[in-house]
Formats: structure tokens, C-alpha cells, sequence
């Protein structure tokens, strides 16, 4: 089960937005009538924050942004060799450039016995598929930046890099990747 939304407040002008977001997932598995000896999973994930944008009548510069995720995570019946805590929370502030071409995000994740079914593994404090490698607190930067160009009225072509450091390890990781965008909107004559 899952839910995604967000509350956008009163703008106080036409450039600058203010909303908060609210996430929540539960994850359940097992419990059924089954003859699996699995133990069964209830847990949970929730997000929310506040999201700042100030947007720019710029010919280079579209919209500057900043994040604020706060997120908790809560496991009911943690099987302690393969999930071993049962609560955990993490606090993501993100700062967001945006331009005509471009974007570029900075973050820093800070979290403590945190963890998500769904989400990127590299944030929770531990994997589930190395059940003995557990990190109680996390520090992690996180740095992406992407670029799209449109070459005809429906084709896009871009770029994006993505960096993650681990502070408390000193060891960092990257990943990219090219795209190509077809856009639906358009008409055949």
C-alpha cells in the first residue's frame, strides 16, 4: 500500500512556491494461508517535509529550490538476522538548481537504524542481502546533474551523472547514463 501527495500552500507570489509533501508505504508479506515457514513482514515507511521553490523570468537560470525530507521508518516484526532494527528515521536536505537546459541537485542524508523495502539500498543502514554489513548511522552526499536538449519539436537528447559519497567510509560511487525522449505530443499531417 502506498500513498504519494503533497499540500501546496498559498503562493506568495507567481515565482515562489512553498508545499509539503507526505509519502507513505506498507510493506506486508506473508500471514496468508500459505505453506511458506517465511516469517511474515509488516512494515512501514512514511516521508514528508517542505519544499521551497523560487522560480526566475531568466534566460539561463529557470528555478532555484530547496528540500527538506524528513523520513521514518518502523518494522513491526523485524526478523533481527535479516532486518535488525525496528525503527529507524532520516532527515534529506536537498538544494535544486534549474536552467533552461539543465539541472543540478546537492544533498546530504543523515540517518539512524534507517531502512526502506522499496527504496534505494545504498540509504538504509542495512541490506538485506548482506545480512552481517550493518551501518546504524549513514552520512551520505549525493550530487546529480543532468542535461536535456531538444533537437526537433518531439526528440530529446540528454545526459545524467549521479555521485553519492559515503562520509563515514570515504568511498564514493557514480553512475550515468544517456537518454533519448520521444514526446507523444504531436500531429501528423
Amino acid at each position: 500500500f502506498g500513498i504519494s501527495s503533497s499540500v501546496n500552500m498559498m503562493p506568495v507570489n507567481n515565482r515562489f512556491h512553498v508545499s509539503i509533501p507526505l509519502q507513505l508505504v506498507i510493506h506486508h508479506e506473508g500471514g496468508q494461508i500459505d505453506t511458506s515457514d517465511k516469517k511474515m513482514i509488516v512494515s512501514g515507511n512514511i516521508a514528508t517535509g517542505l519544499i521551497i521553490n523560487h522560480s526566475f523570468e531568466n534566460k539561463y537560470i529557470k528555478k532555484i529550490g530547496l528540500d527538506l525530507y524528513v523520513a521514518g521508518y518502523y518494522d513491526k516484526l523485524a526478523d533481527r538476522k535479516m532486518r535488525p532494527y525496528d525503527f529507524g528515521w532520516g532527515i534529506y536536505p536537498v538544494v535544486q538548481l534549474e536552467g533552461k537546459d539543465a539541472k543540478a541537485m546537492l544533498g546530504y542524508w543523515h540517518a539512524e537504524k534507517y531502512y526502506s523495502f522499496d527504496g534505494e539500498k545504498l540509504f538504509g543502514s542495512f541490506n538485506t542481502l548482506y545480512p552481517g554489513n550493518k551501518l546504524p548511522v549513514r552520512n551520505l552526499l549525493t550530487a546529480k546533474a543532468s542535461y536535456s536538449k531538444e533537437i526537433v519539436k518531439c526528440l530529446s537528447v540528454g545526459g545524467q551523472l549521479e555521485a553519492y559519497m559515503d562520509i563515514g567510509s570515504r568511498k564514493t560511487d557514480y553512475s550515468f547514463g544517456i537518454c533519448i525522449r520521444f514526446s507523444s505530443n504531436f500531429r501528423l499531417k
